[in-house]
């Protein structure tokens, strides 16, 4: 099985979260990555702090594989590939 040695996921502060988080944490697991970056990427003022969305990842997340939480202002599309060094 090929690894994923680092993964970017995307959130939304949508409801969906919850499920993308907690999927994350089972694929970070199962392919031995290093590092799970999650990334909020919004064109304007985003009502949550980054305090507040870490405290989310960090209850939903249960891998032990370190994680990095983000929130960038811009446009979405080209904020997230700048982030992700593409």
């Amino acid at each position: 099985m090929q690894e994923l040695k680092r993964i970017l996921v995307c959130i939304d502060l949508s409801e969906i979260d919850k499920s993308v988080i907690s999927y994350a944490s089972r694929i970070a697991d199962m392919m031995g990555s290093d590092k799970v970056d999650f990334l909020h990427v919004s064109e304007t003022y985003v009502g949550s702090s980054q305090t507040e969305l870490e405290k989310e990842v960090n209850d939903i997340f249960s891998s032990k594989t370190p994680i990095s939480v983000n929130i960038q202002i811009g446009k979405i599309a080209e904020s997230t590939l700048s982030w992700a060094g593409l």
